[in-house]
């Protein structure tokens, strides 16, 4: 795909503000490699979400599709969507000096293969982490058809044991979470998501 595409990564508007919120058509680059805006079937769907057990967001839940040409991932995508810049998504910006992507080639800081590409939705609701409560349990979700909160599909207690990490040159690694940082900051609510 990159090859075909001069290395740049799908860059679509914006989805919503999360990090796992994107358009269809980028979902559907994701799976197919075509840019699409059909609702695939569920059973494609499925790459596109932590397997984990304790994942509340989960492939087979429609709602997360029938959401106006958005889509809901189960992980974060840190590429840089089409009209919006390489720090900020919407009411959404990514801290600690994290940039979105839009190849996979180019980087501003590290190299490609210490930069985030994809990341496990390990969302924190609730006061900003400054404060030192992270709720890990109790991420809220709007129109999301689910009756639970949102929250990591690693869990450990109250904590996430950590998160699967595709990095931009293709290989991908667990970061434990002592590791983890609230890079992402959706501007929503006190939402965090960790990577």
């Amino acid at each position: 795909m990159a090859q075909a595409d001069r290395d740049f990564i799908p860059m679509h508007p914006t989805g919503g503000n999360w990090a796992w919120d994107v358009r269809t058509e980028t979902a559907n680059v994701l799976i197919n490699g075509e840019a699409s805006t059909t609702t695939p079937d569920t059973q494609k769907r499925r790459i596109l979400y932590c397997p984990g057990s304790m994942a509340s967001v989960r492939w087979d839940n429609k709602a997360l599709w029938n959401r106006g040409g958005n889509a809901i991932l189960g992980y974060g995508w840190l590429g840089q969507r089409s009209d919006q810049t390489d720090r900020v998504n919407g009411t959404a910006s990514l801290k600690g000096g994290k940039r979105f992507v839009t190849k996979t080639t180019a980087v501003v800081r590290n190299t490609v293969s210490e930069t985030e590409l994809v990341v496990d939705a390990t969302p924190s609701g609730g006061p900003a982490p400054s404060t030192g409560k992270h709720d890990f349990l109790h991420a809220p979700n709007t129109s999301m058809g689910m009756k639970e909160y949102s929250h990591s599909g690693h869990l450990q207690g109250r904590n996430p044991s950590g998160g699967n990490i595709l990095f931009l040159d293709g290989h991908a690694s667990w970061r434990r979470f002592r590791d983890l940082g609230p890079w992402y900051d959706t501007g929503d609510r006190g939402v965090f998501f960790w990577f």
